[in-house]
């Protein structure tokens, strides 16, 4: 049977207002990156040639230049120019990520492929950020970490790959998609300069003015609630977490993600339920609990 298939074309159209750039996305939702298992980026964005080593094995990298290599799952080792140890453990349900032995930044932008005349409803998540000082609010986030987990910090298409001009759908449903590649500083530069005419160039400060919006903390949450069933569930979500952080098990996550569902889904009933549930700073340390949660608990990478 031959299937129904319609182009989606990327959105190449910026608007400028005041300090803001929008892009035509859609909301953080993104398909499957099970095609960029296993697959760890690098770059240089320098003008001096880098080198590291990844399981004694020596890369040199050019600068401008910029690669993958395939990591399997389990416990590996990185080693920056400078003797700098980063341990790490992949886990089976990864999505790969970025290698930064130099700690640059690297961003992940969204964009949106619609059907012609279609695709409106497409609205971005923008978020605060500062590239050579200039002061932006646009759908970037960036982190600059030795290790970037590909999980929260989603490439589509990696460091150094091109976002196709149109992607395919069979679904006759679809009127858009959004897809997220990840950059280098160079490269994003060099893409906002020639897709949005958006000249980031001239450094308005320092390079500390580079700002990062997204930090991959692996700190387990400490909590007190006030309420004694929520802070019983909280400790149990704790030592999973605990179990998360140090285990050996690469395929933890076939079972824990069940019993994670399942803790969580009596934490907030039992939040909702309890007497302290209208306290303000009582919801505030449950949001931010459940967020710190969510986060531990979806890493396909966790430093060690």
């Amino acid at each position: 049977m031959k299937k129904n298939r319609q182009m989606l074309k990327a959105v190449r159209m910026g608007a400028i207002i005041g300090i803001a750039l929008i892009f035509l996305a859609a909301c953080d939702s993104s398909e499957s990156l099970s095609g960029q298992h296993g697959n760890f980026y690098f770059s240089n964005p320098t003008k001096e040639v880098i080198s590291f080593k990844v399981d004694h094995k020596i890369y040199e990298v050019a600068p401008n230049e910029s690669g993958k290599i395939e990591l399997s799952s389990g416990m590996h080792q990185m080693v920056n120019q400078r003797g700098d140890v980063t341990s790490f453990m992949v886990f089976d349900n990864n999505n790969g990520g970025i290698l930064n032995p130099e700690n640059q930044i690297y961003y992940e932008l969204a964009m949106a492929y619609v059907v012609d005349g279609k695709g409106k409803g497409f609205i971005p998540t923008s978020y605060s950020i500062m590239i050579n000082g200039h002061e932006l609010r646009i759908p970037v986030r960036s982190a600059n970490e030795p290790i970037i987990d590909g999980k929260l910090f989603t490439c589509n298409y990696g460091v150094g790959e091109q976002l196709p001009a149109e992607i395919i759908t069979y679904n006759p449903n679809d009127e858009g998609k959004i897809r997220h590649k990840c950059f280098d500083k160079t490269e994003l530069i060099s893409f906002l300069k020639s897709d949005f005419n958006m000249d980031l160039t001239s450094s308005k400060g320092a390079q500390a003015d580079d700002s990062i919006t997204h930090h991959f903390t692996t700190e387990i949450p400490q909590v007190t609630f006030l309420d004694a069933k929520t802070q019983s569930i909280a400790e149990q979500i704790i030592t999973l977490l605990q179990e998360l952080k140090t285990t050996d098990n690469t395929a933890i996550h076939k079972a824990s993600n069940k019993k994670f569902g399942e803790l969580i889904s009596d934490l907030v009933m039992a939040h909702i339920k309890d007497e302290y549930a209208g306290d303000r700073a009582q919801n505030e340390l449950y949001n931010n609990f459940v967020e710190q949660v969510s986060d531990l608990q979806s890493y396909g990478v966790l430093l060690r």
